[in-house]
C-alpha cells in the first residue's frame, strides 16, 4: 500500500483537479489495500496459531491483535506514501526502495515492536494462568485491559495520524 499514491504517476494532477476530496482518495486508497491485506494476515495468524496448538483464548487474542495491527500497517502505509510521493519513476520497484521506503518500514517496525512489547504481558499472565491453573487476580485483569485499552489507542493513531499528515501533504504539493 505504500506506493499506491505514487502509483497515480504523473497524472496525480488529474487526482488533485478532479472533485474527489484528497481526504477521500487517501481513504479509498487505505479500504482499496486493506481487505486483501486482512485477509492473508488473519489466514495467516489461524494458520501458524493451530500448528502451534495454540489455546482458543490465546488465538482469539492473536486474531484480533493482527487485525488491529492490519489496519494500522496499511494505513501508515498510505499515510506515509502520501507524506512521501514519488510520481516520476522509470520502474514501480523504484519507489518503495526510496527514502519514504525506508522511513514506512522503520515506522512500521516501531509499530510493531511498541504493540507486541505492550502485549507482551498480559498474553504472558493469560498463558501462565491457563498452563498453572491459577485465576487472574481483579487487579490484574484491570491492568490487562488497561493494557489492551493502550494498544486499542495505538492503533486508532496509528490509522488517523499518518492519513491526516498525508493529506496535508499532498495538499501543500504544487501540482
Amino acid at each position: 500500500v505504500f506506493p499506491a499514491v505514487s502509483l497515480e504517476g504523473e497524472a496525480f494532477w488529474i487526482v488533485r483537479s478532479s472533485p474527489l476530496k484528497l481526504r477521500d482518495f487517501l481513504w479509498a486508497k487505505f479500504w482499496s489495500g486493506l481487505l486483501p491485506l486482512l485477509i492473508l494476515s488473519e489466514i495467516l495468524i489461524v494458520l501458524s496459531n493451530v500448528l502451534l496448538k495454540v489455546s482458543g483464548i490465546m488465538m482469539v487474542l492473536g486474531g484480533v491483535t493482527v487485525l488491529f495491527m492490519t489496519f494500522g500497517i496499511t494505513a501508515i502505509g498510505v499515510g506515509m506514501g502520501a507524506i512521501f510521493p514519488r510520481f516520476r519513476y522509470e520502474n514501480v520497484a523504484q519507489i518503495p526502495t526510496g527514502f519514504g521506503g525506508i522511513v514506512f518500514m522503520l515506522v512500521s517496525m516501531l509499530y510493531i515492536g511498541i504493540v507486541v512489547g505492550l502485549e507482551s504481558w498480559p498474553f504472558y499472565r493469560i498463558f501462565m494462568s491457563q498452563a498453572l491453573g491459577i485465576t487472574i487476580t481483579p487487579a490484574r485483569w484491570f491492568l490487562i485491559g488497561l493494557i489492551f485499552a493502550a494498544v486499542l489507542g495505538l492503533n486508532v493513531i496509528a490509522v488517523v495520524l499518518p492519513i491526516r499528515i498525508g493529506i496535508k501533504r499532498l495538499l501543500s504539493r504544487e501540482i
